[in-house]
């Protein structure tokens, strides 16, 4: 199994209506007023809420495999990430849908088990960084025997609410993909300046694991996840900062421009971004998800 991601499955008018679904829902469950009462929360995430979208609209399945319960393409990942910007939803839907998603449905059928727990709503985490929260081969910590990981990996997010991990670790073969149940990892819980984007420091000490890519190609699968994770995240905070929606056709103008520029492009712009915000952002209040995309080096 790999899987190429569409540009989109539905017209300009069911993504309209995907939208406005998920800033109803959001709305109506509080969001963004209802951020600060998470504060003190032992993992930033709205349980009830997640379970809502994840599982009875089905945004766990969003650009994941149609094979596996997934539905849509690109197009619809970004509408739902800014939707979710929009109302600072507290959901692991970037982190657990987008870039661990994509990670498993680059790393053939060995993840298709993984994929399905993903899209009936298990929350995945990528566990993907080194120490300073950047993505780089030489970076990754995590080593691994072929059957067990080793190692402990930063900036995790939604770390503490994960019920699985999906793990770069390096082998004798270079960096494959492993996939670690939650209960075989120790997690602490980091401090974190925005309440909706928690993240968590998570161990490994002989963790028995899946393996999910071989001969050192997880790498590959890793770069395919983080360039989708990293748009969606690009449409996420441009929702943020600005006011009103972009129509679902525009959405789609912009998918088109994305690929046919490739993400790598987009890639670098946000690791210039990133490089020249303020250094006590990037320690302290940076989004986990941004720490693993937008520092990543290919």
């Amino acid at each position: 199994m790999s899987h190429a991601l569409p540009l989109s499955t539905l017209d300009a008018d069911e993504i309209a209506e995907l939208r406005a679904t998920v800033r109803d829902v959001a709305t109506e469950a509080g969001y963004p007023a209802g951020v600060r009462e998470l504060e003190g929360s032992p993992t930033g995430l709205d349980a009830d809420l997640w379970r809502m979208l994840a599982q009875e609209i089905g945004l766990a399945g969003v650009g994941l495999p149609e094979d596996i319960g997934g539905l849509g393409g690109l197009a619809e990942v970004l509408a739902v990430a800014e939707e979710l910007g929009a109302t600072l939803a507290p959901v692991p839907f970037l982190t657990s849908t987008v870039l661990s998603g994509q990670i498993l449905a680059a790393s053939g059928d060995a993840a298709a088990p993984w994929l399905e727990r993903i899209a009936a709503g298990e929350i995945a985490a990528a566990a993907v960084t080194d120490a300073r929260g950047a993505v780089t081969q030489e970076g990754i910590a995590v080593a691994s025997d072929g059957a067990t990981v080793t190692g402990a990996v930063r900036f995790v997010a939604y770390g503490a609410s994960a019920d699985f991990f999906v793990v770069a670790a390096r082998t004798a073969h270079g960096i494959d993909m492993f996939a670690v149940e939650a209960g075989d990892a120790s997690v602490t819980l980091l401090p974190s300046l925005d309440f909706s984007r928690p993240s968590a420091t998570v161990a490994f000490d002989a963790a028995p694991a899946a393996r999910l890519t071989s001969e050192g190609t997880g790498w590959q699968a890793l770069v395919a996840g983080l360039d989708v994770a990293l748009l969606a995240v690009l449409a996420r905070d441009t929702h943020r900062e600005r006011s009103g929606l972009v129509d679902a056709g525009r959405q789609v103008g912009l998918v088109a421009r994305a690929v046919e520029h490739g993400a790598r492009v987009v890639r670098h712009a946000a690791v210039h971004r990133h490089v020249r915000a303020d250094p006590r952002d990037r320690l302290h209040g940076a989004d986990p998800v941004q720490r693993q995309i937008g520092r990543a080096h290919v």
